[in-house]
């Protein structure tokens, strides 16, 4: 399950598996130095938007910005 979520997020991921994938690697524990480099760049390449992407994240049951999501994956101790 973890490498099939790790594979998706390395491929052409929509706004919605990105706004959800995010939480299922970090309750799965499963995070490395590949993923979080991979998730650094997903994340510059959001902040060239101009407005930001959102998708629905399953597990929070709300819409919520891409951005943010990656965010939460990268550096866990400053989300909320």
């Amino acid at each position: 399950m973890v490498q099939r979520v790790r594979n998706t997020i390395f491929s052409n991921a929509t706004e919605n598996e990105l706004a959800s994938l995010p939480r299922y690697l970090l309750a799965a524990g499963s995070f490395d130095a590949d993923l979080r480099e991979h998730c650094l760049s997903r994340l510059q390449e959001e902040a060239r938007h101009s407005v930001p992407r959102a998708g629905f994240d399953a597990l929070e049951g709300q819409i919520q910005a891409v951005s943010l999501s990656l965010l939460e994956l990268i550096a866990p101790l400053f989300s909320g």
